[in-house]
């Protein structure tokens, strides 16, 4: 557990902001309040003294796909596939945060093994409006100077899609600009 204690932990909130933008899958495990609210607030005594339902962590939030407080450890069983779900979505993609009391992380818990048992996420591909395809062809016969920019989409939708838009823009000459998400499934097709 990395412990949003020092001003080094609030540079998670770039990092979830970029992957929130961009819909990056990336898993945050900051160590939050004590569950049992014995303790005095002990993230660098930010914590708001009229709200005790408030942590540091609570800014993490505003930019995450899911976010979860871990103040039992039974409500792994909920949170990690949901938590799985978002990561795997290339519609909810992005950052999950689970926050998890540091009393709670030395509890032990008898969790089922079908938990731990080895998985099969499928990740959905959706296929293409027929009627939003027809605007398009003709969004781009009238158009003047077409640009194609081609994002993560590109690679969510997998089977051939890099090669079909290759070809594509090889074969009429629009030329294509991809957004950063978008690099990795476009190499040498930028015209």
């Amino acid at each position: 557990m990395h412990y949003l204690d020092r001003p080094r932990g609030y540079n998670l909130v770039t990092a979830a902001a970029l992957a929130h933008v961009n819909r990056l899958p990336v898993l945050l495990l900051p160590g939050d309040v004590y569950a049992s609210r014995r303790p005095a607030p002990v993230l660098q005594q930010v914590e708001d003294f009229a709200d005790g339902t408030l942590s540091a962590n609570d800014c993490l939030k505003a930019v995450s796909r899911y976010f979860d407080r871990v103040s039992r450890p039974e409500q792994l069983l909920d949170a990690l596939p949901r938590a799985l779900a978002t990561l795997l979505d290339p519609v909810s993609c992005g950052p999950v945060t689970l926050a998890f009391c540091q009393d709670v992380q030395a509890e032990a818990f008898d969790f089922p093994t079908s938990l731990f048992a080895p998985r099969l996420w499928y990740i959905r591909a959706p296929r293409p409006d027929p009627g939003e395809l027809d605007q398009l062809a003709n969004l781009l016969r009238k158009a003047k100077a077409p640009l194609i920019i081609a994002g993560g989409g590109v690679s969510y939708a997998r089977a051939g899609t890099e090669a079909a838009l290759a070809e594509f823009a090889l074969r009429t000459g629009v030329p294509v600009a991809e957004t950063r998400r978008g690099r990795d499934p476009c190499p040498g097709i930028i015209l």
